[in-house]
C-alpha cells in the first residue's frame, strides 16, 4: 500500500528521490568551492625565512642557519672590511636605518669606530640567531648568543663577527645625531681571532 496515496504526502521513496538530485548538486557546488577556494601560503606561515638558493662555494643549506630576518644579499659593498662572506639585509630606512647582518663561521669585520656626537655614533647590536663575538680595544670578548644586546658607545674601537664554528645574526643601527660616520681600521687577525673558544665554550 502507498500510504503516500491515503495521507496526500509524497511517499517516502518519492522524497528520497526528489532530495538526490539535490544533494548531488550541493555536493558537486561543494566541490567547486573546495577547488577554487583560497589556500593558505607556505611562504606566508613560514616562520624562518627561506634563504636565497645557495650557489657555486656555498654550503649552507636551509637546515644549518634559521633566524627571524631575510638572510640578505653578499655584502660586497663592504667586502674589503670584512674577513669571510657575510650578508646585508637592510630592514627600515629614513633617519635610523636598521639592518640584519649575517656573518658566515669565521666571518668577522675590522676593527672599526663609529664617531658622533649630539647622541649621534652609538651602534647597537641585538643579536638574533647564531653565536659569535664582540670585542672592544682593551677589553675581554663578549659572547653573542640570541638575546643579546650590546652598545657600542661613540669613539670605541671594536669589532664583531661569528664564532669560527658557527653562523652569527645581528640586528645592528646607529643612533642618530651629529658628525656621524664610519672609521674602518686594520683586521682582526687569524691569532687574535684563533684563540676564541669556539660556539658553547666559555669565553
Amino acid at each position: 500500500m502507498n500510504f503516500g496515496d491515503l495521507t496526500g504526502e509524497p511517499a517516502a521513496h518519492q522524497i528520497l528521490d526528489a532530495a538526490v538530485p539535490s544533494i548531488a548538486q550541493d555536493a558537486d557546488t561543494l566541490a567547486e568551492l573546495d577547488r577554487i577556494r583560497p589556500r593558505p601560503c607556505p611562504q606566508v606561515l613560514r616562520l624562518v625565512p627561506t634563504h636565497p638558493e645557495p650557489t657555486e662555494g656555498d654550503n649552507m643549506t636551509d637546515n644549518e642557519f634559521h633566524q627571524i630576518f631575510p638572510l640578505g644579499e653578499k655584502n660586497d659593498g663592504f667586502a674589503q672590511y670584512f674577513i669571510g662572506q657575510s650578508y646585508l639585509a637592510p630592514l627600515t630606512d629614513g633617519s635610523v636605518p636598521v639592518s640584519n647582518v649575517s656573518f658566515e663561521p669565521g666571518c668577522r669585520n675590522n676593527w672599526h669606530i663609529h664617531h658622533g656626537t649630539a647622541g649621534g655614533g652609538d651602534q647597537i647590536l641585538l643579536c638574533t640567531a647564531g653565536s659569535g663575538w664582540y670585542q672592544a680595544d682593551g677589553e675581554a670578548p663578549v659572547s653573542l648568543e640570541p638575546g643579546t644586546a650590546i652598545r657600542v658607545p661613540a669613539g670605541t674601537k671594536h669589532w664583531h663577527g661569528a664564532k669560527a664554528d658557527s653562523w652569527f645574526s645581528h640586528v645592528a643601527f646607529i643612533t642618530p645625531g651629529e658628525d656621524v660616520s664610519n672609521e674602518w681600521l686594520e683586521p682582526v687577525t687569524d691569532e687574535v681571532y684563533g684563540v676564541l673558544p669556539k660556539s658553547g665554550d666559555n669565553a
